[in-house]
C-alpha cells in the first residue's frame, strides 16, 4: 500500500508541474491515472488510500481506472 501511495503522488507532482504554464486556460484539470498492476483496491483499501493522499496539487479531481475493464477504482475531488 505504500508504494502505491508513493506513485500516486509522484504521478500528481509531476503531472501538476507539466501543466503549470496552462492552468489558466481551464477552469478545471482532472488527473486520470489507469492502474496496469490490477491493484484492485476494495472499499477499505480506498478509504485509506485517499486519506494518505497529500493533496491534489494542480488538480481539480483525480480518478484512478482499473486496467481492462474501464472501471473507477478511486474518485477524488
Amino acid at each position: 500500500m505504500p508504494m502505491y501511495i508513493d506513485n500516486i503522488n509522484h504521478c500528481m507532482e509531476q503531472k501538476s508541474m507539466k501543466i503549470e504554464p496552462y492552468l489558466k486556460r481551464y477552469k478545471e484539470w482532472w488527473l486520470l491515472l489507469i492502474d496496469a498492476l490490477g491493484w484492485g483496491l476494495d472499499s477499505k483499501e480506498s478509504s485509506f488510500v485517499k486519506s494518505e493522499i497529500s493533496g491534489l496539487k494542480n488538480f481539480n479531481r483525480m480518478v484512478i481506472i482499473r486496467y481492462g475493464n474501464g472501471k473507477f477504482m478511486l474518485d477524488m475531488d
